[in-house]
């Protein structure tokens, strides 16, 4: 079993207020699903199925790909933030 960190607590909350409240998918919503071990394909469904509020210029595009969101997951981001 797994303690829960100060970190890991906050991560999950921040997913589960999104879910609750409905407000948009953020850059740093992804970097938590990421970090909490969500593989592309729920990522994927979550940023298809979500309101977007990325932030995606080319420095925050850097520093998602180095925190190692895939670039199936960014070009998502990327046509969810145009619609």
């Amino acid at each position: 079993a797994s303690e829960a960190t100060p970190e890991s607590v906050r991560i999950e909350a921040s997913a589960a207020r999104t879910v609750k409240t409905g407000k948009p998918m953020t850059n740093e919503d992804v970097l938590a699903l990421k970090a909490a071990g969500f593989g592309d394909d729920f990522i994927l469904t979550k940023v298809r199925t979500s309101q977007a509020g990325f932030v995606l210029d080319t420095l925050d595009l850097v520093k998602l790909k180095q925190a190692g969101v895939s670039e199936a997951v960014l070009g998502a981001m990327v046509q969810a933030a145009e619609r």
